[in-house]
């Protein structure tokens, strides 16, 4: 509003920097500690003031009583340090921790000279996990088995449960319409309604088992996400994966209104369960003329874990979502198009990842291990990517994420392996038998140098 080379000059006497302002930008502590166990408090001082200072004193409090402090000799404006305080708490209870900058000569702005946390000192279980991430090379084909070390340095039980958090493959399938209808159960659902129902079987969804499902007439259906409808439900044609909209799948989310016309129907089978949304008209406003348009897909869940979306017609879809949803943000599937009429999909659960154990609990100072079974078996020639979700009662970290990422493929050693295989100078590997017929030659080996990465092969010729 000032045009160009005009200043606003109240603008800019309010935010014009402080001759000296030294201030604490951040603290990081812990929320709980054990007690007899060093924390460390770390944090950053910085000098947004105009000029350079000497001899900064920084005070560490508990409840109000410095327990230690430090000096900076020199800090030049704009510059920022780190510094660290150790305390070693002894009796349990919640304590205020706080880290101070003394006032340099001129400062006069200083709300911003300290910064405090609430610290909890008592016994609990204290998770610690090893490895960190996997990423791994494997033979197309071939299996490994990973050991995965949960411990428990605490001082009371740790109880935990292991999820594997794998992708869902998606691909469109010749389109094949499940009769739900004729011998199907009508839910008489209104607009913006929910029904919950029973599953015939229990069901896998991102690792988890459910035995029931809710069931909502806007194209959606959920195993977590409510019996009943809420309000942020209205905020319809997200974009997949998103935090929020838990254990969900929608085969055709929309603003649908089965209360004008059509029905939302569900058929039970011993293998597989059918939802079906069938010539729904899209709602609108009576001065828009009221609902209109006539929409029939449905979801099928089959005992297996996948999932198939097939839609009969698609007339009038706005904001609509497609796709897996498990709500942390992270994981989940979408599809960007609008499905056509006379079209399916179908979703896999990936199951490469296994794990040996599911939960258990661990004493005071004590460790489990867990087995991590890879199995290429099946899998294309790329990379793939899991998760491990490890759940606990650990107060400061209640859950751990580990990435499990692996690289299926063929290398240039591979091929070289099955060569000296065919000479006769290595033991048979039945794994390196690419062409199936029970032995290896060095027709093998050029089937592998044929599958390797051009990048594996590259490197393989130039370090040679």
């Amino acid at each position: 509003n000032y045009g160009w080379g005009v200043v606003n000059a109240t603008n800019a006497i309010l935010h014009s920097a402080e001759e000296h302002d030294i201030a604490i930008l951040k603290l990081k502590a812990s929320s709980y500690v054990l007690p007899d166990r060093t924390m460390t408090i770390d944090a950053t001082v910085k000098n947004i003031g105009i000029n350079n200072e000497s001899n900064v004193t920084i005070f560490f409090r508990l409840n109000e009583t410095v327990l230690n402090q430090t000096i900076i000799s020199s800090i030049q404006t704009k510059e920022s340090i780190d510094v660290s305080f150790a305390w070693v708490p002894v009796e349990e209870g919640c304590y205020n921790l706080s880290v101070n900058v003394s006032a340099v000569a001129g400062e006069t702005l200083l709300d911003d000279n300290i910064r405090y946390a609430m610290v909890n000192v008592s016994h609990n279980p204290d998770i610690w996990t090893r490895p960190s991430n996997y990423d791994l090379m494997l033979r197309s084909g071939s299996s490994i088995a990973e050991n995965l070390t949960i411990g428990n340095s605490g001082t009371l039980p740790l109880r935990f449960n292991v999820t594997v958090l794998a992708n869902y493959s998606m691909e469109d399938i010749p389109y094949r319409w499940i009769d739900g209808v004729s011998d199907g159960t009508n839910l008489s659902l209104g607009d913006d309604n929910i029904s919950s129902q029973t599953l015939p079987f229990v069901f896998n969804f991102y690792g988890k088992n459910y035995s029931s499902i809710n069931i909502s007439s806007d194209g959606w259906a959920s195993f977590t996400s409510g019996d009943k409808w809420m309000d942020w439900m209205y905020g319809r044609g997200v974009r997949l994966p998103i935090a929020g909209w838990e254990n969900t799948i929608f085969p055709l989310g929309d603003d649908w209104d089965p209360g004008s016309n059509g029905g939302v129907y569900v058929k039970s089978d011993p293998d597989r369960y059918i939802v079906t949304w069938y010539q729904l008209p899209h709602w609108y406003y009576w001065y828009d003329g009221g609902s209109s348009g006539n929409n029939s897909f449905e979801m099928v869940l089959y005992k297996s874990g996948a999932i198939e979306f097939n839609y009969m017609k698609v007339e009038n879809p706005e904001t609509l979502t497609v796709g897996l949803n498990p709500g942390d943000g992270l994981h989940g599937i979408g599809c960007m198009n609008i499905p056509q009429n006379n079209t399916s999909l179908r979703f896999k659960p990936e199951k490469w990842l296994a794990i040996g154990t599911v939960g258990g609990t661990i004493s005071a100072g004590d460790r489990s291990n867990v087995t991590i079974g890879i199995d290429a078996a099946g899998l294309d020639c790329r990379r793939y990517r899991a998760d491990i979700l490890i759940e606990c009662n650990d107060p400061d970290e209640d859950n751990i994420m580990i990435p499990v990422e692996i690289e299926v493929g063929w290398s240039v050693a591979d091929a070289r392996t099955a060569l000296e295989i065919a000479v006769g100078s290595r033991e048979y590997d039945p794994g390196l038998d690419v062409s199936g017929d029970g032995r290896i030659t060095s027709l093998d080996a050029l089937m592998i140098l044929q599958k390797v990465d051009m990048g594996h092969l590259l490197g393989f010729l130039f370090k040679t």
